[in-house]
């Protein structure tokens, strides 16, 4: 009766978990920003239902806007002075919220800003609206933001203006128009 493993053995095995490793090391990478891009197109469009619900409570113009090339975002009424300062500090008031998306994604006014083609718009630094939501709970205008990592094709969510309604469009589907 054997009591060991043969070195053969003991690096047949080896070779096998370095195999299974080097294949699900990838994967895992993938789903987890796959995770991270689908929980910041649902805090967008769950801070857009938000920016809209403040409109309808207060009868006055709510906006929801970013900051282009990063994961800064905030909500407040249209005429807040907190959208005279360009504060990247997270914060949660009555009167605005200033939140951030998940690790490592961003947000920009196309795609290209997002998906790493050359010649790409750089961030401004100053905020660009994505929505402003009446009293009535529609939209002054139709908007769209990309969402993603950069070097990655990103989703984009749209804004109806005559409803308030919001659209997810996923990375295949996602066109310029």
């Amino acid at each position: 009766m054997r009591r060991g493993f043969t070195l053969l053995e003991t690096v047949l095995v080896l070779a096998i978990l370095v195999i299974a490793a080097a294949i699900a090391v990838p994967v895992i990478r993938s789903s987890i920003i796959d995770a991270r891009m689908t929980a910041g197109a649902d805090m967008i469009r769950a801070r857009l239902a938000d920016t809209r619900a403040h409109a309808l409570d207060t009868g006055k113009p709510w906006k929801l806007a970013y900051m282009p090339g990063s994961g800064i975002f905030m909500l407040a009424a249209e005429d807040a002075d907190e959208w005279n300062s360009a504060g990247q500090d997270i914060k949660e008031t009555l009167e605005f919220v200033r939140g951030e998306m998940p690790k490592d994604i961003i947000l920009a006014a196309n795609r290209d800003d997002i998906a790493g083609v050359e010649g790409a718009a750089q961030a401004s630094g100053g905020w660009q609206t994505l929505a402003v939501f009446t009293g009535d709970g529609s939209a002054r205008d139709d908007g769209a933001v990309y969402i993603g990592k950069t070097g990655l094709l990103p989703y984009r969510i749209r804004v109806r203006a005559l409803t308030g309604t919001t659209a997810l469009d996923v990375p295949m589907l996602v066109k310029d128009q």
